[in-house]
């Protein structure tokens, strides 16, 4: 018999989907759940003078970099002292769904500032009163996106206002009005501030970046006075701007089959100026998005530890979808000169026509874990999803879950639901704008997979 399920927007997750709590990320052109007045900026305090959007206003990012590379942010007037600008210059704001401490004790807030000046944010009107805090750790560059982190782990519960002064200098010196841009509001239980520092290359800059490429294992391509590099190895648009990677720009391969003398091998070797440093991180990571499962292995050359090519740790699991690639380097030590990457590697090569491979972020961290949204792909039920894409609703067929939980393309929960029924069920998502989603689920045997959708 097929039930109906109406899924409702949930503020609670079961503990093994707890997860940070995206307050808001103004990717839709709007202020999200904040109802936003100003602060400290002397007569553009009173909205009967001017309206908040004189003050408060989503543009576009300008700057797409480093650990912020989403089109829409938040810019943030700030008052100077010749009009009548004030210490705690930033917004108090009333907030649905609440900011919620219970689990997630930290504020992140990615901020974009012209000069170096303290950061405070509060919370008030829940269980526990009302805190107002300075930043974690102090403010370091201008000019730059940097994640500010705020400790509220004396809190507990949910609170209607909140308010962000990213602008509290006291006395304030800021003589002209000047433009703060701040981003993604996000309450984690990590207190650890977001950082690209180990990043080799992301080709947001429309450039190979670090690397001078030479191609491998693709016949007459690997010859670059007959085939130049870039017809193998070009920075295009992202082709699936969905899952881990929602960047714009990505590095596409055009992997040479065996009508085209393609070898084992296909790939890249380069030279890598700053060179790969394993020092302290010792795990290399590429996003990686291919139209066919096969091995990849990744290559340090040049360096104090001598060479080392090895398989990745984690076997690729999908395809025609981003997936982090995580190879294992902790034998190594120091900074290597040379190094090569084989998004292919399948010996005998069994591939004939080329194909494209796109592969994005790769980045150095001590951290092996592939990174993901939060959801694993093992599971235990063969299930049916339709239609994909939907308008309204779609269907679950042969399902034994006990719980399913909808995110948005930036990982943020937008739908969820518990105890569901067997056999089968029909989720209503008329709600959700368009767009692409991810739809985790959890089995009766605590087992979990996710499925993309796309709604129109």
């Amino acid at each position: 018999m097929k039930k109906i399920l109406l899924l409702v927007v949930s503020a609670f997750l079961c503990a093994p989907f707890l997860q940070a709590q995206m307050v808001a990320d103004f990717e839709d052109g709007t202020n999200g759940p904040l109802t936003l007045h100003v602060m400290g900026s002397g007569a553009w305090d009173d909205d009967t003078q001017h309206p908040v959007a004189e003050t408060f206003m989503v543009v576009d990012n300008p700057d797409i970099s480093g650990i912020n590379t989403s089109a829409k942010v938040m810019k943030f007037v700030r008052r100077g002292t010749v009009n009548g600008g004030m210490p705690w210059g930033g917004f108090w704001a009333n907030i649905v769904p609440n900011i919620d401490v219970t689990t997630n004790k930290y504020v992140h807030v990615k901020v974009w500032k012209p000069r170096i000046s303290p950061l405070k944010f509060k919370l008030e009107g829940g269980p526990s009163g009302t805190l107002e805090t300075g930043s974690m750790y102090p403010q370091t560059v201008e000019g730059m996106w940097e994640d500010i982190v705020f400790d509220f782990t004396t809190m507990d519960g949910a609170y209607p206002v909140v308010a962000f002064m990213p602008d509290f200098e006291d006395p304030l010196t800021l003589g002209p009005d000047t433009s703060i841009y701040f981003d993604e509001i996000l309450v984690s239980n990590d207190s650890t501030p977001i950082i690209l520092s180990n990043v080799i290359a992301d080709f947001e800059d429309g450039t190979n970046g670090p690397f001078t490429f030479h191609v491998m294992g693709c016949g007459a391509w690997d010859d670059d006075t007959q085939h130049p590099v870039n017809e193998t190895f070009m920075v295009v648009d992202n082709p699936d701007i969905s899952g881990i990677n929602t960047s714009a720009k990505v590095m596409k391969f055009v992997r040479r089959g065996t009508v085209n003398g393609g070898m084992p091998w296909g790939g890249f070797w380069a030279n890598v100026l700053p060179n790969v440093d394993v020092t302290t991180n010792k795990y290399v990571h590429v996003k990686v998005w291919k139209t066919r499962i096969s091995p990849l292995k990744f290559k340090l050359e040049g360096g104090p530890s001598g060479t080392l090519e090895t398989a990745s740790m984690n076997t690729q699991s999908g395809i025609n979808m981003w997936e982090d690639i995580v190879f294992d380097f902790t034998t190594m030590d120091g900074a290597y000169p040379v190094v090569a990457f084989m998004p292919d590697f399948e010996d005998p090569l069994t591939l004939a026509d080329d194909i494209d491979i796109y592969f994005d972020d790769m980045m150095v961290s001590d951290d092996p874990t592939p990174i993901s949204l939060g959801v694993n792909e093992v599971f235990s039920t063969n299930f049916t999803l339709y239609p994909n894409p939907c308008t309204n609703s779609f269907e679950l067929n042969n399902t034994d879950f006990q719980a399913l939980i909808i995110y948005d393309i930036t990982g943020q929960q937008v739908l969820s639901a518990k105890n569901l029924n067997t056999g089968n069920v029909s989720v209503e998502v008329s709600a959700l704008s368009q767009g692409l989603y991810i739809i985790s689920l959890v089995d009766r045997n605590n087992k979990r997979t996710s499925r993309k959708l796309i709604k129109n």
